[in-house]
């Protein structure tokens, strides 16, 4: 057969080594194709788990912001004699403080280093009488992956609760 038709045996084992070409230039593109996309890939997932982590941690600081700010209502002047009454004086501290409130907010900041939050707790008001307001707020600085590395400072999580005084 291959002394009838010349032309179609040459003609077929040039189509064999063109798709081996062919395919080895595919292999190459692929390779820098991904080697473009997998690092703006990889960045892109580590943002998302950067994001959902300071939103978990502000839920949490907003938790424990809305705890300090509840256990402040029921220690105001009318309190029951068992309990201390807290304020009007503010009060500013590290949430791993001995103090009453900081000893009130630690277990919602199971997430946190409670050394690394910063409490500042202030009667509005000037006072603890029914009535009045109190306010609790939490800081604290989220050190989240992508951010570092383009050279952006840490974001600065705060939450604020505020509630009037019951007795």
């Amino acid at each position: 057969m291959t002394a009838r038709y010349p032309v179609l045996t040459r003609i077929s084992r040039r189509r064999r080594k063109t798709p081996r070409c062919a395919a080895a230039r595919r292999d190459g593109a692929a390779a820098v194709e991904a080697a473009i996309v997998l690092p703006v890939f990889l960045l892109i997932i580590i943002a998302i788990f950067d994001l959902g982590l300071a939103v978990f941690h502000y839920n949490t600081l907003g938790a424990a912001a809305k705890r300090g700010a509840r256990q402040a209502i029921v220690h105001g002047a009318s309190a029951a004699p068992q309990m201390n009454a807290w304020g009007p004086a503010s009060y500013s501290g590290a949430a791993s403080d001995s103090s009453e409130i900081a000893r009130a907010i630690q277990p919602r900041l199971f997430s946190f280093d409670p050394a690394s939050v910063q409490l500042q707790a202030d009667w509005i008001d000037g006072g603890n009488q029914p009535d009045q307001r109190v306010r609790v707020t939490l800081s604290y600085q989220q050190r989240a992956i992508v951010p570092s590395l383009l050279g952006y400072p840490p974001l600065q999580l705060r939450a604020v609760s505020t509630m009037r005084i019951l007795h």
